[in-house]
């Protein structure tokens, strides 16, 4: 990352922790997710209050400018965001699945409905999305070319 980048990353972030201070003390406990695309000179911000995502483009001189918003989104929250960068996709874990959006202009692709009250996070791999629980174990997975999505039976102890 150039000294430029770096700066304006380091001004936006400063910006969210500023605005987060301003909110009532309920709602501090939000969750914020951010996703940097370099190559693409973009930011990707959410957080767990709300269902949206937004893009930041970095721009060459001053403050990062606000490039696009996931739009038509049922998801009340989002629990995680990875960025798939060889297929230029956003995957984005809600409360009742997984979505996939085009990461420039953040047009949806694919909602994958799933109950997802168990995952909270995801791990882009070589040929899928891993869904994990709260303990980081892999509890389902989604096929990165088909966008099929399979469950791990847990394991029965004792």
């Amino acid at each position: 990352m150039t000294r430029r980048r770096a700066s304006q990353f380091s001004l936006l972030v400063f910006l969210l922790l500023t605005l987060t201070a301003c909110l009532p003390a309920g709602e501090m406990s939000a969750r914020q997710f951010v996703v940097e695309w370099p190559e693409q000179n973009l930011v990707f911000i959410a957080d767990t209050r709300i269902g949206h995502v937004q893009s930041f483009r970095m721009a060459n001189a001053g403050a990062p400018v606000m490039f696009a918003q996931t739009r038509g989104a049922q998801r009340a929250s989002v629990r995680d965001i990875q960025i798939d960068r060889q297929r230029g996709q956003l995957w984005v874990l809600g409360d009742d699945g997984v979505y996939v959006h085009k990461a420039r202009g953040l047009t949806l692709q694919k909602r994958i409905p799933l109950d997802t009250h168990q995952a909270l996070s995801m791990r882009i791999e070589a040929d899928r999305v891993v869904l994990l629980s709260d303990t980081g174990e892999p509890i389902g997975q989604i096929d990165r070319g088909s966008l099929v999505a399979s469950w791990t039976l847990p394991l029965r102890r004792g």
